[in-house]
C-alpha cells in the first residue's frame, strides 16, 4: 500500500510509479540504480570532501556534474550529457509551485518530557514541558 503522501507526489509530477519485484525474482532490477550511487559515493564522498562553506561545496557538485555529463558508460557512443540531451525535451516541465514533502505535526511535549509523534516517543529536554 502506497502512503498518502506519496500518491500526492506522484499526481503532482505526473509519476507513473512501478516497482521492482521483491526477493530473488527481482534482485537483478534495483542494481543499476544502486551500483550509480555505490559509484558515485565511491568517487567522490569518500573520504568526506572537506569544504569550508555550502559555496566551495555546490562548486565541487557542479564540477562531478559537468564530469558525470562528460563521461562516457562502457561502450556508449555518446556520453551522458549526450544521452540526455535527446531526452530533456521529452520531459514535462516543473509545476510552479514546490511541493512540500514533509508532514508538518505540533505534537505537545507531556510530563515525562516525550513528544509523541504517531506512535513513537521521543525525548526532548525537560525545560520543554508543557509546550
Amino acid at each position: 500500500m502506497e502512503p498518502a503522501r506519496w500518491i500526492a507526489y506522484r499526481f503532482r509530477y505526473g509519476i507513473d510509479a512501478f516497482y521492482c519485484q521483491p526477493d530473488l525474482q527481482g534482485a537483478y532490477e534495483k542494481g543499476g540504480v544502486e551500483g550509480q550511487i555505490g559509484w558515485f559515493r565511491r568517487n567522490h564522498l569518500a573520504p568526506v570532501p572537506q569544504v569550508d562553506s555550502f559555496e566551495q561545496l555546490n562548486a565541487m557538485v557542479d564540477a562531478w556534474d559537468a564530469a558525470a555529463d562528460a563521461r562516457r558508460i562502457g561502450t556508449r557512443p555518446h556520453t551522458v550529457g549526450e544521452h540526455f540531451a535527446v531526452e530533456q525535451p521529452q520531459l514535462m516541465p516543473l509545476p510552479d509551485e514546490a511541493f512540500e514533502t514533509g508532514t508538518w505535526l505540533t505534537p505537545r511535549v507531556d510530563r515525562f518530557s516525550q513528544v509523541t509523534v504517531r506512535t513513537n516517543r521521543y525525548s526532548v529536554p525537560v525545560r520543554l514541558v508543557g509546550r
